[in-house]
């Protein structure tokens, strides 16, 4: 079996540090917003990029496991042709559910804090953060097969009702991590959760309603350079047409949390089902995630776009895409499951 400098496994047999109750056991301040979190929906014109939308595949396609001494590796077919993914860090795998379902993640610095699901069950609320500290993993140079109890630059935090856990981000500006706490889809109402960065617990809450004339909202999150928080969601119809991105800038911030519809909406989606949302610091970029493809845009311009704006990829896979973060150098790392892993992307769009 052969070594990878640059690559380590986790260990397989980490344990969880707290109970199902233990988030509920310590207080947290919590906020219940009176006001809507956006207040006008402006009319709303469509940019009309490429249509590149892909279906739900039949069936998701798995990679190359931990211990089969191989990485993964996902080559564009369509769009942005020199843009590679390949496999950087093996996430935990030991055939237990809570290791299966990791949802989003954000890099903070040299630490990478990826936000678990505890089954993966779309009406399971249970969620967990894992801090990984990549300076330590990248400097093991440990075999793929790897399953001692090494635990070294991994932190594993308590179980708490999260949601469905797929919108960790990071906001550089007030150097916070905030989750939207909601199940997987379009709701009308959420919370907004801070995530202490020591603790890797919650340790503030706003409740809210996202609009006063239903408009839903899903859970993706993003902040720029500047602190600026961005969602969007995949219209379900009504003023904006069927399947459209309609994208929202706003602030989260312990004074409540506040939104803007965007003046312009891309027609065509990467696909059927949100994944993630993730912002490049180096090139002022959004990503719009679905499984099998992603759709770029800048984030300066999302009230203003035009079509040639749109940039996007479409990747030769079946596999589950789960988000894309990016550190402050703008390199990308994509979650993706079975296996559940972190792949850098070469290239940028």
């Amino acid at each position: 079996m052969k070594l990878v400098k640059w690559l380590a496994v986790v260990p397989i047999t980490l344990v969880l540090v707290s109970s199902m109750d233990v988030g509920q056991a310590h207080a947290m301040t919590v906020h219940n917003q009176k006001q809507y979190a956006i207040t006008s929906s402006p009319r709303v014109k469509l940019v009309y990029n490429r249509n590149i939308t892909r279906g739900v595949p039949k069936e998701y396609s798995t990679g190359n496991y931990p211990g089969s001494g191989k990485l993964n590796h996902m080559r564009v077919n369509h769009g942005a042709k020199h843009v590679k993914f390949n496999t950087s860090i093996f996430l935990p795998h030991n055939g237990e559910a809570r290791w299966t379902a990791p949802q989003s993640s954000a890099i903070v610095g040299h630490y990478a804090y990826v936000m678990y699901n505890y089954n993966g069950k779309l009406n399971d609320h249970r969620d967990f953060v894992v801090r990984y500290d990549l300076n330590k993993i990248h400097h093991h140079g440990l075999e793929l097969g790897y399953t001692s109890n090494h635990k070294d630059g991994i932190k594993v935090g308590p179980v708490f009702n999260g949601g469905h856990g797929q919108s960790l981000a990071y906001n550089p500006k007030k150097k916070q991590l905030w989750f939207l706490n909601m199940g997987r889809g379009s709701y009308a109402k959420a919370s907004a959760e801070q995530l202490s960065l020591k603790t890797l617990r919650p340790i503030y809450r706003i409740n809210f309603r996202f609009s006063y004339n239903s408009s839903l909202m899903d859970n993706t999150l993003a902040f720029d350079n500047s602190g600026h928080a961005f969602t969007y969601v995949r219209s379900g119809g009504g003023n904006v047409r069927k399947g459209a991105y309609k994208i929202y800038r706003g602030s989260i911030s312990r004074s409540g949390v506040h939104f803007n519809l965007m003046k312009t909406a891309i027609r065509h989606a990467a696909g059927p089902i949100p994944q993630g949302l993730g912002y490049n610091p180096k090139n002022d970029r959004l990503y719009f995630v679905s499984d099998g493809s992603i759709i770029s845009a800048p984030a300066w311009k999302v009230n203003r776009l035009k079509k040639s704006d749109i940039r996007y990829v479409r990747v030769k896979t079946n596999r589950e895409f789960e988000g894309l973060t990016f550190n402050r150098k703008g390199h990308g790392y994509l979650l993706t499951l079975r296996p559940p892993e972190l792949m850098r992307m070469s290239g940028s769009f």
